[in-house]
């Protein structure tokens, strides 16, 4: 009966390992969108320093974005350092589990 509940729990365990391993592939989907944009951003960026036309108030809102960005890029990669360390976490509660 102890070893069924292990079993169960177990399977459970893995379930959670499954879900976080599909949230950590979201998350770095994610950062990699941002940083396409973030270069999409960067290239305008640097068309309009390349004009220096009366743009500026253009150029400090695409560097508000650029800034904003990057912002969420940390934000994502800070999300997925957790996610890999909960998911290290379980597995290790999996093989204590296992042993």
């Amino acid at each position: 009966q102890k070893v069924a509940l292990l079993e169960e729990e177990v399977e459970e365990e893995e379930q959670k390992v499954v879900h976080l391993e599909n949230e950590v592939k979201v998350e770095q989907e994610k950062v990699a969108l941002l940083e396409e944009e973030v270069e999409e951003y960067q290239q305008k960026l640097d068309r309009l320093e390349k004009v220096e036309s009366g743009n500026r108030r253009q150029d400090a809102q695409t560097h508000s974005k650029i800034t904003a960005l990057h912002s969420q890029i940390q934000h994502q990669e800070e999300r997925i350092q957790e996610l890999l360390i909960n998911e290290k976490q379980i597995k290790q509660t999996n093989d204590d589990v296992n042993k």
